[in-house]
């Protein structure tokens, strides 16, 4: 993750998807986990990683693709953490409207001295969802 001051880790959860009926309506939630954890010496209190990707609605996807990596979906979520040096904590996450997420940036890192770090433009604190698909959530 390049010089961000915490790493992360998102894996899937179950199913790719999951499908919940409100009031008549389906509503589509990608199911994940992401795993954070402190590279500094100061204490995270916590963190902040904006999510992309695509909706599940049936979409054309051109056999040479454009190299552009774009998304029609994107989500800005907010973590509490209480992470010490080296330690690590698992969260767990429901996406609605997100039939795939592509990529994650993280965006900030609030410590607790209240200092906070951001995300220059153009940070490379980014990363992609493991393939791998959890079985059981284990």
């Amino acid at each position: 993750m390049g010089d961000c001051p915490i790493g992360m880790r998102a894996r899937y959860e179950g199913g790719l998807t999951a499908q919940r009926v409100t009031d008549g309506k389906v509503e589509v939630v990608q199911r994940m986990h992401l795993n954070f954890w402190n590279l500094e010496k100061r204490e995270v209190a916590g963190a902040a990683a904006s999510f992309h990707g695509y909706t599940a609605q049936v979409r054309y996807a051109p056999l040479e693709p454009s190299g552009k990596g774009g998304s029609d979906i994107s989500r800005t979520v907010d973590f509490q953490l209480a992470l010490g040096k080296g330690e690590m904590a698992t969260k767990p996450l429901a996406l609605k409207s997100f039939g795939s997420v592509s990529w994650i940036d993280l965006r900030s890192v609030t410590y607790a001295d209240g200092s906070v770090w951001k995300a220059a433009e153009g940070s490379n604190c980014r990363i992609e969802p493991d393939r791998f698909l959890l079985v059981g959530g284990q």
